[in-house]
């Protein structure tokens, strides 16, 4: 493993042998991992000690990535989030539909594929035919991605999503 404390390429970065010494500063740290030809990186974001809150650059094109997920948790929730994705230009990864509920439902899966709103809402509209106007839905996600970090502030809020430092790659 290396990495890179700077926001650098983290291939040629500091191979890691002991505990990483985080500074007082925010820091960038991002990490390469390599073994028997597959490789992964992963990026962290770790604020001043004692600052509060998320720091988003409105600007600049952000990534929500969670290690878990991310939840629409009824109906209302996901096509109301599915609505401001499609006007924002939003896309996701790493999503679950669930339609329904018990032996009566239908789980769909799409790994890492990067999706648009539309696209969820063709497969939802499919499945919806099967099912009665009140049957319950709920969307996760894993990844998103915006064309700015304003657009992610406004998405969560609107969501009701907590997001964390750590999750927002810019």
């Amino acid at each position: 493993m290396k990495y890179s404390l700077d926001g650098s390429e983290p291939r040629n970065g500091i191979i890691y042998e002991k505990a990483v010494a985080i500074p007082d500063d925010e820091v960038f740290m991002r990490v390469f991992a390599e073994a028997e030809g597959i490789e992964e990186k992963i990026d962290f974001r770790f604020a001043k000690p004692g600052e509060k809150g998320i720091r988003i650059d409105e600007t600049k094109p952000a990534q929500l990535t969670t290690r878990g997920t991310k939840k629409l948790d009824s109906r209302e929730k996901t096509f109301a989030g599915l609505d401001d994705a499609r006007e924002r230009g939003i896309t996701f990864g790493r999503v679950i539909v669930a339609v329904g509920q018990g032996n009566n439902s239908v789980t769909i899966a799409i790994n890492d594929t990067r999706v648009a709103p539309g696209y969820i809402e063709a497969i939802l509209d499919a499945v919806l035919q099967r099912f009665d106007a009140s049957t319950p839905i709920a969307m996760t996600f894993g990844v998103a991605e915006f064309a700015s970090g304003h657009d992610l502030k406004q998405f969560s809020e609107k969501a009701g999503i907590e997001i964390h430092q750590d999750e927002v790659t810019q």
